[in-house]
């Protein structure tokens, strides 16, 4: 499959660019045949259209079924129209969020012509951890099943979730998780300042009595 990116060049196209090429350059990891350019090329299996305000829908002088064209955001009934004339040719309109999807939809958008992908991020600012507590010693007879914490972290990401852990005898299972990438803040004994510090910052507390 040979997929084609239309895009401005880096020198006046900025983050409109940046869009293209990262597309570009993941698509190509994946071992498809892709190509660059400001103009649709007609050889290509899929041409998908980076474009913003500034450059305007009217330079989509060619599409087909087997294109598809980004959608930011629509503030005037020109671009609506413009819209609704791609899609009724074929192409396909990627919105960059379900609420716009559903707004060009609701102003009669061919519902099989319009998708949504939410747009993604560099990665350089990661969301906050999720911080999961726990509040309770371990016991030698198991009673409170301690570790379905380890399978528990099978299908959670070490990215999004972190422990704060208090009370003795948990040593093997913080092993594991940590093996697992797993942050975890352990305390052996009860501490009520740093329970409160937690607590105040947003902790999810699961307490197992």
């Amino acid at each position: 499959m040979k997929i084609h990116i239309i895009a401005p060049d880096a020198e006046s196209g900025w983050i409109v660019y940046k869009f293209g090429k990262s597309v570009y350059d993941e698509l190509k990891g994946m071992g498809y045949e892709v190509s660059m350019s400001r103009v649709f090329d007609p050889g290509a299996d899929i041409n998908h259209y980076f474009m913003l305000d500034n450059i305007g829908y009217t330079k989509y002088s060619k599409v087909d079924r087997n294109t598809t064209f980004m959608i930011a955001h629509v503030d005037s009934l020109l671009k609506l129209d413009q819209i609704k004339g791609l899609t009724d040719k074929g192409a396909v309109g990627i919105c960059m969020s379900l609420d716009t999807m559903n707004q060009m939809i609701s102003c009669g958008v061919r519902r099989n012509r319009i998708c949504y992908i939410n747009p993604a991020q560099d990665g350089i600012l990661m969301p906050k951890k999720v911080s999961l507590g726990f509040t309770y010693k371990i016991h030698d007879d198991n009673r409170k099943r301690d570790d379905m914490v380890i399978d528990i972290c099978k299908y959670i990401s070490a990215d999004a979730f972190r422990f704060v852990i208090m009370g003795a005898g948990w040593e093997k299972i913080i092993t594991e998780i940590q093996k697992m990438g797993f942050e975890v803040e352990y305390y052996s004994e009860f501490d009520k300042e740093k329970y409160n510090q937690n607590a105040k910052s947003g902790l999810l507390l699961l307490f197992w009595l």
